[in-house]
């Protein structure tokens, strides 16, 4: 017998009207973040933007924003959507680069990100 999943169905309305039934997996999203020493406040400052505009987006169930406890300059933001797709909008919309943008200039290193699926057997 197999592990339960996150899988589930559900109903997807698109913004052209067009209504389907889907079965999907939830994943989550870590995006890391190292931050410039001094300017950890305007990161935070548009982490909260972010997520705060992330919430709002078809697909979006949770996040959260952590800091490495032995160095604060790494922050990681974890976030949970019904889909892989519907991740792929977020990350790529004009709102959510434009944000990425302002942040770069905050950074260090380029951000990573990692999305992960639950692991279960069929």
């Amino acid at each position: 017998m197999g592990k339960s999943s996150e899988a589930f169905t559900f109903e997807l309305t698109l913004k052209n009207g067009i209504t389907s039934n889907r079965r999907c997996n939830m994943i989550r999203v870590m995006i890391e973040r190292k931050c410039q020493s001094g300017k950890d406040k305007q990161l935070r400052d548009l982490l909260l933007e972010l997520r705060s505009a992330g919430m709002r987006q078809p697909g979006y169930i949770s996040g959260e924003t952590l800091r490495e406890a032995d160095n604060p300059s790494v922050f990681m933001v974890i976030s949970t959507w019904i889909t892989r797709d519907a991740w792929k909008v977020w990350q790529t919309s004009k709102q959510r680069l434009l944000i990425e943008d302002m942040m770069n200039s905050l950074l260090t290193d380029a951000r990573k990100v990692r999305v992960f699926s639950e692991d279960y057997e069929d």
